[in-house]
């Protein structure tokens, strides 16, 4: 069971604020890379807020978990707008296969649109790491028929990228450790 701490804190000292904001991100932190919260939930956030002789708050900085299970010290970004690529700093804030509601990982940079194609991905969108879904696509010829995952054996599952063929239509795999029919589940098709 999650257990929610909502805090709402006055300081003298910007100091005092930032060292709990910072205290409270390293803690966010640990729990990303934990992968705690179930998929879809935004398991935190956090912001420092200057208040006005009128009572008003002024943002100073703030951070959250995005989608794919990083903290970053960005505005939230709406679940509809693909974000722009961040570079991440290690293992920690590296980019998944997918989000934290099962869809690939998908990205903007240089204004191309990008899927992550590895499981822990650091690399820069166009350099490795990323499938450019602007690129264009030549039809696939002669594609294996999909074959359903009978064997139990994880070298058998369909991963991101993979095609093949099935009930007359050529498909694309969009999620990792794919065992689902398509048309049904983590395929689309071409």
């Amino acid at each position: 069971m999650p257990y929610v701490v909502l805090i709402h804190a006055t300081f003298d000292t910007k100091s005092d604020a930032d060292f709990i904001y910072d205290q409270a991100k390293q803690v966010a932190t640990t729990a990303s890379v934990a992968r705690i919260g179930s998929a879809g939930e935004r398991t935190s956030h956090c912001g420092v807020f200057d208040e006005q002789v009128d009572g008003t708050l002024v943002k100073e900085r703030q951070w959250h978990i995005d989608r794919f299970g990083i903290v970053r010290e960005t505005d939230p970004i709406p679940d509809d707008v693909v974000p722009e690529w961040v570079q991440p700093t290690g293992a920690q804030d590296a980019y998944p296969l997918s989000d934290v509601f099962g869809n690939p990982a998908r990205v903007t940079y240089n204004g191309a649109e990008y899927t992550s194609n590895a499981g822990v991905n650091t690399q820069t969108p166009g350099v490795g790491g990323w499938t450019d879904m602007s690129a264009p696509v030549d039809p696939p010829a002669g594609l294996p028929a999909w074959t359903p995952w009978t064997s139990g054996l994880n070298g058998d599952l369909y991963q991101v990228g993979d095609q093949v063929t099935h009930n007359g239509q050529d498909w694309e795999a969009t999620t990792g450790n794919n065992y689902w029919e398509p048309g049904v589940a983590g395929w689309v098709q071409l």
